[in-house]
């Protein structure tokens, strides 16, 4: 139908807009290449909007790099990374809204012809970006910022995986994505490939496998009664769906009522995934969903009336646990007249 309302941000002096945000406080943050304005849209007619300038001194230098996480926004400037949040609450531009001192030496090597190639995206607690350094045309190395400790943790460079040597040659863009009922974190680069984020980032501090000792680490589920609280059961089948598994072997057990615990069997990794061996996992395609049955009629394991789950393992790494399923029938023994 056309463009029905239009308001300015600004006074039109040839300040380019690069990336709007959603900000706290039904604001909209306007990011323009060297300066940044607030919208507050509190209001439902445009013509009440009210417009703030934050800063005249600098703005967003490459839209794509302007992302939320959590409670605050952050961007790259020519200054160099700088955080919205500090920018708000410190009412003036100084070394706090500016968090990339720790990196000036990368900061430096930007190569600034080209700077609109550079993205950022969030994985968890980190804020990504991806910076095109010295005559690079697009990014190839990532640095990452941990929101959580304020601190960076290091470059993460794919050009330099084995596996990838020769045929890398930069990213073009990070998002966000949720398929499957999960959510995770996808990069692209010039060829077309897409790299998924892995959850299961494992990093053990010690040198050397002998000074470590493996810690059995266990999960419980709810007890399920069959809504028939009162009534016997026989159990002939357990349903387990995970993903995002690294450690060797899972082993399940079941807990009848209130007697000792008996071992079911062990939901073991289904074959190798494609993982590159870099400081931060990746793995090519999509998540892979595995789904196992135990058939328990045949243990003999007695009637209840209600039973419990629970998972164990002693080896090293992540199982992300999806669905738990039992089937049973009501077992209430013979009536007779």
């Amino acid at each position: 139908d056309g463009v029905q309302q239009v308001f300015r941000v600004g006074e039109g002096a040839g300040d380019a807009i690069t990336a709007m945000v959603s900000f706290q406080g039904n604001r909209l943050v306007v990011f323009k290449e060297g300066s940044i304005y607030t919208v507050s849209t509190a209001d439902e007619h445009i013509s009440n909007f009210s417009i703030e300038r934050l800063t005249g001194l600098f703005g967003c230098v490459a839209g794509r790099t302007a992302v939320q996480l959590g409670q605050d926004v952050l961007f790259l400037s020519r200054l160099g990374v700088m955080s919205l949040g500090a920018m708000v609450l410190d009412t003036s531009v100084s070394q706090v809204s500016g968090i990339s001192a720790p990196i000036r030496r990368i900061i430096d090597s930007i190569n600034w012809s080209v700077v609109s190639t550079a993205w950022a995206v969030s994985w968890n607690q980190y804020y990504i970006i991806a910076l095109p350094l010295n005559g690079e045309e697009v990014p190839s190395v990532l640095i990452a910022y941990n929101a959580e400790t304020k601190e960076w943790v290091g470059e993460w460079n794919l050009a330099q995986v084995g596996e990838l040597q020769g045929t890398f040659s930069g990213f073009t863009c990070g998002s966000r994505v949720r398929y499957s009922g999960l959510d995770g974190t996808m990069i692209c680069d010039r060829l077309g490939r897409i790299f998924l984020f892995d959850e299961r980032q494992d990093v053990d501090t010690y040198d050397s496998e002998s000074s470590t000792l493996p810690i059995a680490v266990s999960i419980r589920t709810k007890s399920w009664d069959m809504q028939l609280p009162d009534g016997l059961k026989q159990l002939f089948r357990v349903i387990i769906e995970g993903y995002h598994q690294t450690t060797p072997e899972l082993n399940l057990y079941i807990k009848r009522d209130g007697l000792d615990e008996e071992f079911i069997g062990t939901y073991a990794l289904d074959g190798e995934r494609n993982r590159l061996p870099f400081m931060l996992p990746f793995f090519m395609g999509k998540t892979q969903i595995q789904q196992r049955a135990f058939h328990v009629r045949s243990m003999k394991l007695g009637r209840w009336r209600e039973v419990s789950l629970r998972f164990e393992t002693k080896g090293r790494g992540h199982f992300s646990l999806r669905k738990v399923a039992i089937n049973a029938f009501a077992d209430t023994g013979l009536i007779t007249y």
